[in-house]
């Protein structure tokens, strides 16, 4: 029988769950949203239904697994299971890989989301054949990941590569999840540039509901 694992990637918006062969190959998929408004204990049950949603479509039991990896937005304690704290999921010192080793029954391993995603391009991805790489990701949040010789590259403080939170705008910038003002993330992740656009469509004079290309458009508008 071939050895599967299981890996969550856990986001601001969606939880993305998959069952993978030894080889990489995904046999299984499953999404639901995060709802992080629910709290850490509903938001981890809801990872855990996942994880018996993908082995129940191949009759499988969770124990089945070899092993469980969880991807989540950091800072996060891969040593200890925690994520530290997670602006976009207001999560400060979670413990996510208890709760999923109990459900399982089977080894869990917690890492920083883009650094996982930055080795999975080094091993099967756009990475392929180098020594090093950075890794860069938008969406909810900012994110970025380090490979150095084909490891991740963590830092003093499991922290390297995360530069969501640097600040870009000094003076006056936009407030972050994470409290302060002018983060990059702030500035210009995926929620960031839809607010912004947002923004620039009321200052144009755009309403809620209206919609391009009406033909009772004002003049001037695009």
């Amino acid at each position: 029988m071939a050895r599967l694992v299981a890996g969550i990637d856990l986001g601001g918006t969606k939880i993305a769950t998959g069952l993978v062969d030894e080889t990489g190959r995904v046999l299984e998929r499953a999404v639901h949203p995060t709802r992080p408004e629910e709290g850490p204990a509903a938001v981890i049950a809801r990872m855990i239904g996942s994880l018996e949603e993908v082995c129940g479509r191949r009759g499988l039991d969770l124990a089945a697994l070899e092993a469980v990896a969880v991807a989540c937005p950091g800072p996060l304690d891969p040593l200890r299971g925690v994520v530290v704290e997670a602006p976009n999921l207001r999560w400060r010192e979670v413990d996510v890989v208890e709760p999923i080793r109990e459900a399982t029954g089977v080894p869990v391993y917690l890492e920083n989301d883009a650094n996982a995603a930055a080795l999975g391009e080094w091993w099967a991805g756009a990475g392929q054949g180098t020594r090093h790489l950075i890794y860069v990701t938008v969406s909810t949040g900012i994110g970025g990941g380090i490979v150095i010789d084909g490891r991740i590259y963590g830092g003093a403080h499991w922290a390297a590569g995360e530069i969501g939170h640097t600040v870009a705008v000094v003076e006056d910038g936009p407030l972050c999840g994470c409290g302060r003002r002018g983060c990059l993330e702030a500035m210009a992740s995926g929620t960031a540039i839809a607010r912004r656009a947002v923004e620039a469509l009321q200052a144009a004079g755009w309403r809620e509901g209206d919609v391009p290309g009406e033909s009772d458009a004002r003049p001037g508008r695009r």
